[in-house]
């Protein structure tokens, strides 16, 4: 087996959530023409601008090499995006999806972990792989399966959205009761 097959998974596996994301953009127009639902606009929105974004990040890799660091410019790609949901959302009057709300989440999840690798590198000036280099890669791909998944179901499934909601109601009950 050739030694560049272990190099080239990542990349492979970046390639595989960019065509699961157009997939679902697929699904979700064929979803929406057969059912209407209202949340319905909301996941196929987000899964055209998901499917664009890292469909267009992925291809750019190369594009802003030298010139921005890789891990700030994933950074700017996931907060544009989140931006540019939620100012879709907002103008379009869309009902927020529990797709909305995984996307945000792990996208914002993707953009601590990118910041975290661009202080080691950049600012701490590290080059030697350690632990935290090797969570970087497998929660990425979590987090990125977990967009893919989301995209699909559009289903609360990690109850994320019902224990925000419960952590919520427990702040304000105590900001209450002071």
């Amino acid at each position: 087996m050739d030694n560049n097959f272990f190099i080239d998974i990542p990349f492979l596996f970046d390639k595989f959530i960019v065509i699961a994301m157009v997939f679902s953009v697929i699904y979700q127009l064929f979803h929406k023409l057969k059912y209407r639902e209202p949340t319905s606009s909301s996941v196929l929105l987000i899964s055209i601008l998901v499917a664009a974004s890292y469909g267009l990040s992925s291809f750019s890799y190369d594009l802003f090499t030298g010139t921005v660091n890789q891990f700030l410019l994933w950074v700017i790609y996931d907060l544009e995006l989140i931006a540019l949901v939620w100012v879709l959302h907002r103008i379009l009057k869309l009902k927020f999806s529990p797709t909305y709300y995984y996307v945000v989440f792990c996208l914002s999840f993707n953009s601590l972990l990118f910041l975290l690798m661009y202080a080691d590198i950049v600012i701490r000036d590290n080059q030697e792989a350690w632990w935290f280099w090797y969570l970087y890669s497998m929660l990425i791909k979590l987090s990125d399966f977990l967009i893919v998944i989301s995209l699909f179901i559009n289903k609360d499934y990690l109850r994320l959205i019902t224990m925000s909601q419960k952590w919520i109601a427990k702040y304000k009950d105590f900001k209450t009761k002071k």
